[in-house]
């Protein structure tokens, strides 16, 4: 529903009042069968269709303050049209009365009208005045006509007898031949003729100059006069007029403009040749106007050469001599005989930044959208851009006369250069085959062409990862969607997984200028040793770790020196201190002058109030690692027994050195393996002391008596 504001259905209710603004339409019906508006100076009330009814008991029309009837009807009583509150006219159950001066209408009453209807003085005057018809005063009444005709009751018989013997005025039959003279001059005007020149000539003449010829030909201004010619229809006062002091035709029009002015719509009849039809001077060439012979529903541009251009019905343009003969492109341009097709712009210093603009609007209708292309003459290049409709347009692809492109630069330097690029921007390649590739094919000679592929479902060498190869072949390297990296193989099962064609060799190799000195990662076969992988080097040469530039380790055949540049006096040599690390937690490993050893939980790593504990794994009897200690800020935690390395040869704590509490389950105390018994009476004894809900428990573990101490509250 265009243009309302909303479509009433099944019925409005509404609590205060509806406001419409100027020429806002309330419409009734389907379309404009009713409507009611103001339109900015009169209130409407308009039927559009049908009867305009009005149903009500009493109907009564006042002025705008409601205090003066105008038009009232009763139910059952009188209708009454009042003046300034005052009755003029007024029906009763016998009739109705007038009051005052009433004027009619005239127009509406015609001359031969017969019927009950009132007649105005004006009519009557009216019916006299047409009855006379000018009549000169001596022979405006019946007696001065019949005194005129000397009371000849037959008198037009009298008169058709003596004109009988004449020759009628209009249209006249003669018998033989009428002889004219050479002019047929206008009584009183001598210079105003029909002119008989010769044979076969007839001309007009008016005030002594001929306007018309008739001589073989049909001249008008014969006379070389400006005279303007007119032709004229009942409805149309200048149809055709020729404007003789200017040398123009006007068809509609008494001005015109030009040598042809036609001011309305223009019908020309298509054949199979022309339409409308445009020459030169000497008629060696011209252009044509038409529409499509058949259907009518083209209409064409031609020349001698053929068709130029073509509009449809529907509005679309093709333009050029085109082998297909529709499209459904609203433009269409092309030509076979040349391949510059359209060419915008001009060779103009106030053209310098040309472009073909292409203007949408996304489908919520929310928000215009612009594609442009263009050139920058003062640059120097051309441009591709966008703007989504608001803000500044923007270059997305530039190019220079050099051939290079630039994406998010106006000034590239090499032939695609990328810039503006943020933290997540960049070149996106996208595809939905088994591989989606960037090529870089050298065409020189021994030049290949390497391929870095995204694989996808289907690829036959693995999906969802990131390959470099040559010919789309086996990949020389691998990158999987899980970050491992193969070389040399297609499976890389490591984070970098470099494997040798061969069964032994090296995979990895570093040397030095003069190959003296090798590092290699990879595999090979030792004398007298099975096939076994290895990192190192290929020479007598000690492998060296630096930091820096400074050794902080090194391999020689008498093992690994850590922290030192010397051999390694073991087969692990640590100069310094040992730390393992894992997150937060820290411990040191550490020895003094004195051959004590060390080991500290976070050691210059965290702060005392973190909670990090140092483990301390043992090899359990499934040979696997397994927590035995673990020594935390605040506690030791032990996951088995905790045993002294004797027995009984070793005290928890001491006489200085005391636990401030000791807590427990059951507390068990044996002297049994302790020589010599107890203190007091050198017996020895297993006891177990268990706490109650209410007491505390003693078990005798030799006899399995049980006793309960004698507890005494005190608070």
């Amino acid at each position: 529903m265009a243009d309302k504001d909303f479509k009433i259905k099944n019925g409005l209710e509404v609590g205060d009042h509806i406001s419409l603004p100027d020429s806002k339409q309330v419409q009734f019906g389907d379309g404009s069968d009713g409507t009611i508006y103001h339109d900015g100076s009169h209130f409407r009330l308009r039927a559009g269709t049908g009867t305009f009814n009005v149903q009500a008991n009493d109907f009564h029309i006042t002025d705008a303050s409601n205090t003066t009837a105008r038009f009232v009807v009763d139910h059952d009583g009188t209708t009454s049209i009042r003046y300034n509150g005052v009755e003029k006219l007024g029906t009763s159950s016998t009739g109705g009365a007038l009051t005052g001066v009433w004027t009619g209408n005239s127009v509406t009453q015609g001359v031969t009208s017969n019927n009950t209807a009132f007649a105005t003085t004006e009519f009557v005057t009216r019916a006299v005045n047409n009855l006379i018809d000018g009549a000169p005063a001596t022979l405006n009444t019946l007696n001065e006509i019949a005194a005129a005709v000397n009371d000849d009751a037959n008198y037009v018989g009298t008169i058709n007898s003596a004109l009988a013997l004449k020759a009628p005025l209009a249209s006249p039959t003669f018998t033989g031949e009428v002889f004219i003279p050479e002019d047929l001059t206008h009584t009183g005007d001598t210079d105003t003729k029909l002119k008989f020149a010769g044979a076969n000539d007839i001309r007009i003449v008016a005030g002594g100059v001929e306007h018309a010829a008739f001589d073989g030909t049909i001249v008008f201004n014969q006379g070389a006069a400006d005279m303007d010619l007119r032709v004229e229809t009942t409805g149309n006062q200048y149809m055709l007029y020729s404007d003789a002091g200017n040398d123009r035709i006007g068809v509609g029009t008494n001005s015109p403009i030009v040598a042809l002015d036609v001011r309305g719509e223009i019908a020309v009849a298509y054949n199979a040749n022309y339409g409308l039809r445009f020459y030169n001077d000497v008629r060696n060439n011209w252009s044509s106007i038409g529409c499509n012979v058949s259907t009518g529903a083209n209409l064409i541009f031609k020349d001698a050469q053929g068709e130029a251009m073509r509009l449809n019905g529907s509005g679309d343009v093709k333009i050029g001599n085109l082998n297909t003969s529709a499209t459904s492109a609203p433009l269409f341009v092309a030509k076979s005989s040349t391949d510059v097709q359209a060419i915008f712009g001009d060779n103009n210093s106030s053209i310098d930044d040309p472009s073909i603009r292409i203007i949408g609007r996304d489908t919520a209708n929310s928000a215009i959208r612009y594609a442009f292309f263009g050139l920058d003459a003062d640059a120097n290049h051309g441009f591709i851009g966008y703007n989504a409709g608001a803000g500044g347009f923007v270059n997305a692809l530039n190019f220079d006369t050099s051939g290079n492109v630039g994406i998010g630069t106006d000034s590239p330097g090499k032939k695609l250069e990328v810039g503006g690029v943020g933290n997540t921007d960049g070149i996106r390649i996208t595809g939905g085959s088994a591989n989606v590739s960037l090529i870089i094919n050298n065409t020189g000679n021994n030049g290949v062409a390497w391929d870095i592929s995204s694989t996808g479902a289907g690829h036959g060498y693995g999906e969802g990862a990131l390959h470099f190869g040559v010919g789309f072949g086996t990949p020389k390297m691998k990158i999987t969607s899980g970050g491992n990296v193969g070389i040399g193989t297609n499976s890389p099962s490591y984070l970098v997984h470099a494997q040798n064609s061969t069964a032994t060799g090296q995979s990895v190799i570093a040397t030095s200028g003069n190959g003296q000195f090798i590092m290699a990662i990879g595999s090979q076969n030792s004398p007298g040793v099975a096939q076994e992988a290895f990192v190192g080097t290929l020479s007598d040469t000690r492998f060296k770790i630096k930091v820096n530039n400074t050794v902080k380790g090194s391999w020689t055949d008498n093992g690994l020196a850590i922290g030192t540049q010397a051999s390694a006096y073991t087969n692990l040599d640590v100069a310094g201190q040992i730390a393992m690390s894992l997150g937060n937690a820290h411990a040191v490993f550490s020895s003094d002058t004195s051959g004590r050893i060390y080991i500290k939980a976070n050691e210059n790593k965290v702060n005392a109030t973190t909670a990090i504990h140092m483990q301390m794994p043992i090899v359990s009897g499934s040979g696997s690692l397994e927590d035995k200690l673990v020594i935390n800020h605040s506690d030791i935690t032990a996951y088995e027994h905790f045993l002294p390395n004797g027995d009984a040869s070793f005290d928890l704590g001491s006489n200085t050195k005391r636990w401030r509490n000791v807590y427990t389950t059951d507390l068990h105390l044996s002297n049994e393996s302790k020589e010599g018994g107890n203190d007091v009476d050198g017996t020895t004894g297993n006891w177990t002391v268990q706490e109650g809900a209410e007491n505390l428990y003693l078990i005798n573990n030799k006899t399995g008596k049980k006793y309960k101490f004698a507890l005494e509250e005190i608070e």
